[in-house]
């Protein structure tokens, strides 16, 4: 029970830092890369991206276009993490579920050997037949 437990708050916390991640990804803007470069990651300054602002107009509307839409990757980027999570989340649920069947099926088989055992030993009784020894009958008068 306590490893079920575990598993689940493993999963859970596995999701939590996605979706942190994500949501750190998602703040830092198109402009991910050269902060990386210049400031570091810990120095990331939380700035809502991409702004109204940069929607395409004039005559570089594709570049812009292009650039606006590249601030949607993090929401590629949750649907990634969600995805590995999940398929995480499936394979401790799978493991489980091997684990119970295989202890179902070792409780089978006993139950099957100990009930071919006891049909043998009641079989085996009915053959068999007690006679009383000579001395003993006259002891007892049979």
């Amino acid at each position: 029970m306590a490893s079920i437990m575990f598993r689940g708050f493993m999963i859970i916390a596995v999701m939590f830092v996605v979706v942190v991640a994500w949501l750190y990804w998602g703040m830092a803007g198109p402009r991910i890369s050269e902060l990386f470069i210049t400031e570091g990651f810990l120095k990331l300054p939380l700035s809502l991206a991409p702004p109204i602002e940069s929607l395409p107009t004039g005559d570089n509307v594709m570049e812009k276009a292009g650039q606006w839409g590249d601030g949607f990757g993090a929401l590629n980027a949750l649907f990634a993490g969600l995805a590995f999570t999940g398929a995480l989340a499936a394979l401790f649920m799978q493991g489980h579920a091997a684990d119970k069947q295989n202890k179902d099926y070792h409780r089978q088989r006993f139950e099957s050997s100990y009930f071919e055992l006891l049909a043998l030993l009641r079989e085996t009784r009915r053959e068999v037949r007690f006679r009383y020894s000579l001395p003993y009958r006259k002891a007892n008068k049979m």
